[in-house]
């Protein structure tokens, strides 16, 4: 079974920039305002012509939240591929674009041939990952669960096949009892120091693991361990380390500068400098 993945065409280049790039959620988007180009001009030469070009910035908005972006896929996607452990496409259609923007979907149905013809919208066969049909564009599991490819890394090869566009990181995927076997080994590698929270540190993981492969993040995290900061008094929480994507840290970092040869840690040098701190604090304040 195969359905029409509806993607705006160059989108990279007509509404993306240095500042958009950076962000992993677009609350904007900045649009082109040239209106005296050929495929404007087409576009409102029309009777419905300014309903068609409403239609145009909707779907622009909704391209600018969707994974990736640029492609009209919907929100529940991600949530049908977090069931079932295993990437889903679902592509918008009239009704679900209805749904999300309030717009007619007679509008969509009439205005998204016509970007098309014009060259603002491509459409791209894909074949579908389940079978699943919801006509009134809702995004409710289906009765019974697809069939669907175990987890597994998501490459330029499959985007591209799929008729995405790739964003240069591969996607890694792990199904959820692997990714608690690798988390466990995390907490076990981290140092003991601030080893608490761990349910924070289990929502962090998995995020974590969305950018780079568990093992990177475990053999980081047994380096942080033997270092001078995993075995002194500032050591960080398992959940910080991992949202302050710490395995990326130059390993010089973590080396303590005020450590000595009596203090190899550098502990009694930053205590002492807190006692001091304190006791100009308490001098400050008076009796």
């Amino acid at each position: 079974m195969t359905r029409i993945l509806y993607r705006i065409r160059d989108w990279e280049r007509h509404f993306e920039n240095n500042r958009t790039r950076e962000l992993k959620r677009m609350l904007w988007v900045p649009v082109p305002t040239k209106q005296d180009g050929d495929g404007y001009t087409e576009l409102l030469d029309h009777p419905q012509g300014a309903a068609h070009y409403g239609a145009w910035v909707a779907l622009i908005a909704v391209a600018a939240k969707s994974t990736p972006r640029g492609s009209l896929v919907r929100d529940c996607a991600e949530k049908l591929r977090r069931a079932c452990d295993a990437p889903a496409i679902l592509p918008h259609n009239e009704y679900s674009l209805a749904r999300v923007t309030r717009i007619a979907a007679s509008v969509f149905k009439a205005a998204i041939p016509r970007l098309v013809e014009i060259g603002w919208l491509e459409a791209i066969t894909i074949e579908a990952t389940t079978s699943y049909e919801n006509p009134a564009g809702g995004c409710g599991a289906p009765a019974a669960a697809p069939q669907v490819a175990r987890a597994r890394d998501t490459t330029e090869q499959d985007i591209t096949e799929q008729g995405m566009e790739w964003n240069g990181k591969t996607q890694h995927n792990m199904a959820r009892a692997d990714c608690t076997a690798a988390f466990e080994r995390f907490w076990s590698a981290f140092p003991a120091g601030r080893k608490k929270s761990k349910g924070l540190a289990r929502a962090a993981w998995d995020k974590a693991i969305k950018k780079i492969d568990a093992e990177t993040i475990i053999a980081a995290a047994i380096e942080y361990k033997a270092s001078d900061e995993g075995r002194g008094a500032f050591v960080k929480m398992p959940s910080t380390w991992l949202n302050q994507d710490c395995w990326t840290d130059e390993r010089a970092a973590w080396a303590d500068k005020s450590a000595t040869d009596d203090d190899p840690r550098g502990t009694k040098r930053q205590m002492q400098t807190y006692l001091n701190m304190r006791k100009e604090q308490d001098e400050r304040q008076g009796p």
